[in-house]
């Protein structure tokens, strides 16, 4: 008998813990929003406003450090294409007189001068190579340090993943509070859930911006690397597989070789002609490529103009004008959080218009390269006709084979020309405009440090709440 009542309390006892713990579990999500009070929410905002601030803050610094805009590139490029056009153009020239001179009298054809010649148009095409492999070395050399830095795309990407995640995580949580705390106004939960549609916005924007400028460094690092591969492209064919053909035709009594040394003029001018589309091309297609990847990694951006954060900025605008002030003084940050959603907006809404302007001067600049390009290639393959011409049909006629040489000499002589006067006009504009945006104040590194500032600025001010 004792036994049966001592279990039967034991049971009982057991029971009511079943029951306080069952209570305890219900009652316990309401404690957590009671004790989620309207100064939390206040907090978690900031929190998300900063962080979205970094965001931003890591696009920018992303461009900035990937673009480094050396000064002194422009100068080593425009010293091995002007060393190069230099040193073709005097080969030519040399060429074309010894030539002229053989269309009248073969005897009289200097052996030296021939050489000399063609030693001269070897060594342009030693430059564009040895240029091409310097700044092959130096663009390894700067992302090694890109990377030690955590700056190369992979580190950036994964970071920018990481932090985008946070972000989404702290407007989901802040988002569940707004909805579930019954301490709350319905003018507060109104204008807070007005707040949050702001803080997307943001959010979107922010990642529009870096996928921006990851597909714009996207873009630049194609045509970068086609320029090198096409430079090397050209030279070797007209350079090497060209003039040392010639040399031998010349040196070695063997006319055959000119025809050969015709093959790689033709080569090398249709390569001058088809280089302003494969670099279009090549661009275009690596920034397909990077609009698809980043798509894949980040979704779609939802919200891709500041038209969509305005209309919301004007709502929450209009929330505070209309509030009770005893409500509005609980809201201690968020006349800071506005400035800052009114800077966000400001640095934002101009990139529409800047990749517009980019737009514009790529299209300028791709006309110009064309026509510039047809002169100088075609130039080289009327050269390389000429001479396929006189190597395997006049070979044995030595006055129309030189006849052909000189004119094949002359006419990339005006070629050459035409090569070093574009090199001149190109850099001398070039340098009249950097001087002009210095002068504004408005290179792309100081806009992007500028920006970089404003940033710094927004963030000092949201971080004393």
């Amino acid at each position: 008998m004792a036994s049966s009542k001592l279990e039967l309390r034991l049971k009982t006892a057991s029971a009511s813990r079943i029951l306080i713990s069952s209570l305890l579990a219900l009652l316990s999500p309401l404690s957590a929003f009671a004790e989620t009070s309207l100064p939390d929410i206040e907090k978690l905002s900031n929190i998300i406003v900063r962080k979205e601030l970094a965001l931003l803050k890591l696009g920018n610094r992303f461009l900035l450090e990937q673009e480094h805009f050396d000064k002194y590139k422009p100068w080593r490029e425009f010293a091995y294409n002007t060393g190069a056009a230099t040193s073709t153009h005097t080969g030519i020239i040399m060429q074309g007189v010894n030539d002229w001179r053989g269309a009248k009298e073969p005897k009289s054809m200097s052996r030296r001068l021939g050489r000399t010649g063609c030693s001269f148009l070897l060594t342009g095409g030693c430059i564009t190579i040895g240029g091409a492999a310097i700044e092959t070395t130096i663009d390894y050399v700067r992302s090694r340090k890109l990377k030690r830095k955590g700056m190369d795309t992979k580190t950036v990407l994964r970071n920018f993943v990481q932090m985008r995640n946070d972000v989404d995580s702290l407007i989901s949580q802040r988002k569940e509070e707004v909805h579930t705390n019954y301490t709350l106004t319905d003018w507060q939960r109104k204008m807070l859930l007005a707040e949050g549609a702001v803080l997307e916005d943001i959010r979107e924007l922010a990642t529009m911006a870096f996928v921006d400028s990851f597909i714009k460094i996207k873009h630049g690092l194609w045509q970068r690397e086609t320029a090198k591969i096409l430079a090397v492209e050209t030279a070797a064919n007209s350079n090497f597989l060209g003039s040392l053909n010639a040399l031998l035709a010349f040196t070695d009594h063997h006319p055959h070789q000119a025809g050969v040394a015709g093959i790689g003029f033709v080569l090398g001018g249709t390569s001058v002609m088809a280089t302003p589309f494969i670099m279009k091309y090549s661009g275009a297609y690596g920034a397909h490529r990077a609009r698809q990847f980043m798509h894949k990694t980040l979704g779609e951006v939802k919200v891709k103009s500041t038209a969509q954060l305005q209309a919301d900025m004007d709502q929450l605008s209009t929330m505070v004008k209309t509030a009770n002030p005893d409500e509005l003084q609980m809201l201690t940050a968020l006349n800071t959080r506005q400035s800052i959603y009114e800077a966000h907006q400001l640095l934002l809404f101009d990139e529409p218009f800047i990749k517009a302007s980019e737009k514009k001067r790529e299209e300028a600049q791709f006309k110009e390269r064309v026509i510039f390009s047809t002169l100088i290639g075609g130039s080289n393959i009327a050269r390389g006709a000429l001479s396929i011409t006189a190597g395997y049909r006049y070979y044995d006629q030595p006055k129309k084979f030189n006849l052909l040489g000189a004119s094949a000499a002359t006419s990339y002589t005006a070629g050459t020309g035409i090569w070093l006067g574009d090199l001149m006009q190109q850099r001398t504009r070039a340098v009249l405009h950097e001087r002009k945006l210095k002068m504004a104040n408005s290179t792309p590194e100081a806009k992007l440090q500028a920006r970089l500032d404003a940033i710094d600025n927004m963030d000092n001010a949201i971080s004393v709440f």
